[in-house]
């Protein structure tokens, strides 16, 4: 049976199903709207999270493996789990890594609708995680959105929901080029001034977000932002995080970094004894790419997760991918030496950062960083006058740092 027409200034609910499930098929093409409600129909807000992820189907085996990952550390079932795709997974060969439990939804119609064409450099598809939050909002208490270059070390995304609220309806990490001591070192302060002056150093990254839904719902975020970008595109290098930092004026709660370990040169080495939550593989090496084995370790999770599936043929592809080379060249090695090298150096520029205990989790007493060796970072930071200053700030899990 063909949809229900939208009534005007409103989309069409986005279509929902259980994975697995072949749903009925759309008829026709949805309105443009600048309206991104997803109308009557959604179940009344439930007392329980929702965690999300959202991605184009390039990124569906990565998604999925990051919901694997939430899911297997929820065993008493406390959170409900979607995926939001640009297009229908019936078609997609490999929508059999999606857990059953999780629910997709093709977001796609209602992605069409959003004019993000003057972005010439960040993919339309996560824009999805404003239509996701905004729907979710109206059906769950609080949800986080996740991207697909998230691994979960240990614990479980089940103790992010556990904090009390903050004041806000947005808690997030601050973005990494903010962790520096120096002010002077935090570089785009130009790019944030002329985004929103109010917010200073006030800058989140937007691939961890826990909203607070009545909060969000109330200050109409989603809309907000997406107005924003359509306002303001040459303003937003970074796509929707520019515009939701620009909504958002440094109006956030702060998470500790253990939620969102920005990876790269600058902070890798620190890992090797300092083990957080959660690491996020910004930039364009990804542990599917990284012939430099900078991530082996979680590159073998997502392996077994792939096997595991019988994705046999994409294992065998991005196995062969990652064969080490015979013979390094000098400028390969002065790239690995650039990650890999200055640890206590690295580890000082940031130790204040890493010392608050006024983020939100902090502040309650949640443990930041875990004790066990993350399996990142390839060698221990050496003892050094820098690293005993790093014992003196007593960082919970830091203790390898003073050794």
């Amino acid at each position: 049976m063909a949809e229900e027409p939208a009534a005007e200034g409103q989309l069409h609910r986005p279509h929902v199903r259980e994975a697995g499930n072949r749903p009925h098929r759309r008829a026709g093409r949805m309105t443009p709207t600048p309206d991104i409600t997803t109308g009557p129909g959604f179940a009344p807000r439930q007392a329980r999270g929702a965690v999300v992820v959202c991605s184009d189907a390039n990124w569906l085996w990565q998604s999925a493996f990051v919901l694997q990952q939430a899911i297997d550390s929820d065993p008493e079932g406390l959170l409900d789990y979607y995926y939001y795709l640009d297009c229908d997974i019936t078609d997609l060969p490999l929508r059999h890594l999606v857990d059953p439990r999780v629910k997709v939804v093709n977001a796609g119609p209602d992605l069409a609708a959003i004019d993000v064409t003057k972005s010439r450099h960040v993919p339309k598809a996560t824009f999805l995680r404003f239509l996701a939050l905004e729907a979710l909002s109206k059906t769950h208490d609080r949800v986080a959105y996740l991207d697909g270059d998230l691994y979960l070390s240990w614990g479980s995304w089940t103790e992010l929901f556990s904090l009390p609220p903050g004041e806000n309806a947005v808690a997030a990490v601050a973005a990494r080029p903010v962790w520096f001591n120096n002010p002077r070192f935090r570089y785009g302060r130009r790019y944030r001034k002329a985004l929103c002056e109010a917010m200073g150093d006030r800058y989140l990254n937007a691939g961890m977000l826990l909203i607070h839904s009545t909060r969000y719902q109330a200050q109409e975020i989603s809309q907000r932002s997406l107005q924003f970008y359509a306002d303001h595109p040459d303003l937003c290098g970074q796509g929707d995080q520019s515009a939701l930092n620009a909504v958002l004026a440094g109006n956030w709660d702060e998470l500790s970094p253990s939620w969102n370990w920005q990876v790269s040169s600058f902070n890798y080495p620190i890992l090797a004894d300092l083990n957080p939550r959660v690491v996020h593989f910004t930039g364009p090496i990804k542990p599917w790419n990284d012939a430099n084995a900078f991530f082996r370790h979680a590159f073998d999770d997502m392996a077994g997760f792939l096997a595991k599936h019988g994705a046999t043929e994409l294992l065998a592809e991005l196995t062969n991918r990652l064969q080490p080379v015979a013979q390094i060249s000098p400028r390969r090695a002065r790239f690995i030496a650039e990650w890999t090298g200055d640890a206590a150096q690295k580890f000082r520029r940031i130790s204040t950062y890493l010392a608050r205990r006024d983020f939100l989790d902090a502040a309650v007493g949640l443990q930041p960083f875990g004790e066990a060796k993350s399996g990142f970072g390839l060698a221990s930071i050496p003892a050094s006058p820098a690293t005993e200053a790093a014992a003196n700030s007593e960082i919970p899990g830091a203790a390898g740092l003073s050794e």
